[in-house]
């Protein structure tokens, strides 16, 4: 059987899913035990004779651990459904027809959830979530309605068991019923497994009438009532035990008695009697005219001589090695050809999580507190769902369910869209794609060449360089190896963040006494530069922006200044993506004073109609380029009547009448314009 291992991982080295490493040999403190569970299964397989076809019986399934109840309050952590999600996700690409979720008692029952400062609503709320979504991916549900772990070294999230015990066994049934009928209301599951494991029961609740058959059946008559006929809901009820329950006839019996629709079995050992005992049960169910069904099964590693002397959480922890993956497989296909033989009404391997992960065995690892290896699993598994990864444990599972070997690829991804926010980063994402067995996952190119693979529907590439564009492309897969079409192209371009060089050589002339005109080298930048910020002010440590000039210019004027004035400024270029440079260097400009005002300015009436004017030349920064002569009959309403060149500073004004009194002002102008103040008002009568 190993070696049928071994061939079926080389299967799966064909399919574009990222596989976990072949498993390694055998470590030798472990040696006698695996030949001890080999030859446990194989001599049973013989004893199950020529088996039908493993697709007769009813339904594969696969436990939904990601929403146990024993995981307590995480299920209601923001961010948990994600993972809920991602493993249901796995399990339907794994082939399943049906998922098991566990809901152990108490959990659900608002007295409980109290005394624990918890919200019922909230719990079921969410469990009211996992069956909707169980049901939209066209899946059947499966409850497991038994009891909540209280020991903490297992990873029990509450101790519960002060406040059951605190119970009587009146308290009790009630309760569990209440519980029962809550969850056939909120969930509407296909099969609800009311008891099982009554010595799990009894030792987690503290109440020893569970594990009796009497008290064990007058439980289970009770949440009947409770739940109410399976006729009328359309819920599947049953009961059972472990495989290793002593007097497990006594409590077979009992319950095929009472008005349920299967029998339920747990099988975890496959040691000394347990194997024969599942064929005894399996009698009893058929006698009844019940089928049968396993709620719960994986190979517990332990010999005949542990059996009742390891505690089940060192069992269990002994799972995660990855060279068990062979045995499990043989376990499992031994599991199915039972089911097969005895027309079970589903089959659930409980521990899902090795369908994705194993841990390499070391020395070190073994010595790790066995629930701290579980929680290592756990994360592994988690891991390897976020990235589509299956063992070959989930692989051979997945084989043996979908036959003949599917064939259809799953649809294109649709909308595949990008985005950057930083220069090393990107940001994929995309629509689901659909498949007629389960999309397993996508994988993303980018550039033409694959580069990872994913369950979700978005990735995040990392690695790239800024101010980049690339293309990417996403197939679905599903676990036969089938890949979509690839996508459309999604081009993103990776943020810049490298800022402009700075702008050089600013220079600034004062071309009049109000006006600068500015230039500087260009700046350069990796994307281009959009822009260039001005900033003036009257001192270098008080620049503030003046203007925006859009590149490739690189020339400005700064006007409104004030003449004889020093100005300061500086340059920054900004990129296409936002980012500044460096300011230049500051420099400084000072604005030409105005011309001075024209002095002793004399009116002579020479005529009784011409009057003479002269006055002082101006100086100024520039050259006088003209003179404003005004005039007016008073001397607060003069207008303009002459502009002499300003190599003149004389005027003759002949426009004048008669016995008239004139009053006269001059105002210089430079060669830019710059208006002087007028000088001192003169006057003159004409005769």
């Amino acid at each position: 059987m190993q070696y049928l291992a071994r061939i079926l991982y080389a299967v799966c080295l064909s399919t574009p899913a990222l596989y976990s490493a072949a498993p390694p040999p055998v470590p030798a403190i472990y040696r006698d035990l695996y030949t001890e569970l080999d030859t446990y299964l194989t001599n049973f397989q013989a004893t199950l004779g020529a088996a039908s076809p493993m697709s007769f019986y009813g339904l594969h399934t696969a436990s939904l651990l990601q929403a146990d109840a024993n995981a307590g309050a995480q299920l209601i952590n923001p961010g948990y459904w994600e993972g809920v999600e991602l493993q249901l996700q796995a399990l339907k690409a794994g082939g399943v027809q049906g998922v098991a979720v566990e809901i152990g008692f108490p959990m659900l029952y608002q007295p409980f959830l109290q005394s624990v400062k918890q919200n019922q609503s909230e719990y079921v709320a969410f469990y009211a979530n996992v069956a909707a979504a169980v049901r939209a991916m066209g899946l059947k549900l499966i409850v497991e309605n038994d009891i909540m772990l209280t020991d903490s070294n297992a990873g029990a999230p509450w101790n519960s068991l002060a406040y059951l015990s605190a119970m009587s066994w009146t308290q009790y049934q009630q309760a569990r019923s209440e519980t029962a009928a809550l969850i056939a209301e909120t969930m509407q599951p296909d099969y609800l497994v009311l008891v099982q494991e009554p010595d799990t029961e009894a030792t987690n609740s503290g109440q020893s009438s569970a594990q009796t058959p009497s008290g064990s059946v007058s439980l289970l008559s009770q949440m009947i009532a409770a739940v109410g006929p399976s006729g009328v809901s359309g819920i599947k009820l049953g009961a059972g035990v472990g495989t290793w329950q002593s007097d497990f006839q006594d409590y077979i019996q009992g319950y095929v008695s009472q008005p349920i629709d299967f029998v339920d079995m747990h099988i975890y050992q496959v040691n000394l009697m347990n194997l024969p005992n599942a064929v005894i049960i399996a009698g009893i169910a058929s006698a009844a005219g019940l089928p049968l069904s396993m709620s719960e099964c994986w190979l517990f590693k332990s010999s005949d001589s542990e059996l009742g002397v390891l505690s089940r959480i060192l069992l269990r922890s002994r799972r995660v090695f990855s060279f068990w993956e062979p045995l499990d497989v043989l376990f499992l296909q031994t599991m199915e050809e039972f089911a097969s033989s005895t027309r079970m009404a589903f089959l659930n391997p409980f521990t899902s999580y090795c369908f994705w992960a194993y841990l390499d065995y070391s020395k070190t690892l073994a010595a790790t507190p066995p629930d701290q290896l579980l929680d290592m699993e756990h994360k592994a598994a988690n891991k390897a769902n976020q990235h589509a990864v299956f063992s070959s444990t989930g692989i051979a599972y997945y084989q043996s369910i979908v036959s003949p070997p599917d064939t259809a690829p799953p649809s294109t991804p649709g909308g595949v869209s990008g985005v950057s926010r930083d220069p090393t980063t990107s940001l994929v994402s995309w629509t689901a794609s659909t498949d007629n067995v389960g999309v397993a996952g996508y994988r993303v190119s980018r550039d033409g060449a694959a580069i990872g693979n994913t369950a979700h529907t978005f990735f995040q590439d990392s690695g790239l360089s800024q101010a980049t564009a690339y293309t990417y492309t996403v197939q679905a897969f599903d676990l036969a190896g089938n890949l979509s079409p690839a996508s459309l192209p999604a081009s993103v371009t990776t943020k810049d963040v490298t800022p402009p060089s700075t702008p050089t050589n600013l220079t600034a002339e004062a071309v009049s006494s109000n006006r600068v005109v500015l230039s500087w080298t260009a700046a350069t930048d990796n994307e281009g530069v959009r822009s260039y910020v001005v900033f003036r002010g009257t001192s270098p440590a008080s620049l503030t922006q003046l203007l925006i000039i859009l590149s490739p210019k690189t020339t400005c004027n700064s006007g409104g200044l004030i003449p004889g004035t020093t100005y300061y400024y500086g340059v920054e270029a900004k990129d296409l993506s936002g980012n500044v440079s460096p300011m230049s260097a500051v420099i400084a400009v000072t604005t030409p004073a105005l011309p001075s005002a024209p002095a002793n300015l004399n009116a002579t009436a020479v005529s009784s109609v011409k009057i003479h004017l002269s006055w002082a030349a101006s100086t100024g920064s520039l050259p006088i380029a003209y003179y404003f002569v005004c005039r007016g009959t008073s001397p607060d309403a003069l207008v303009q009547v002459a502009i002499p060149n300003g190599a003149k500073t004389s005027f003759e004004d002949t426009s004048v009448l008669p016995a008239t009194t004139y009053y006269y002002a001059v105002q210089a102008a430079d060669t830019d314009h710059d208006r002087s103040l007028q000088s001192a008002v003169a006057k003159a009568t004409t005769p």
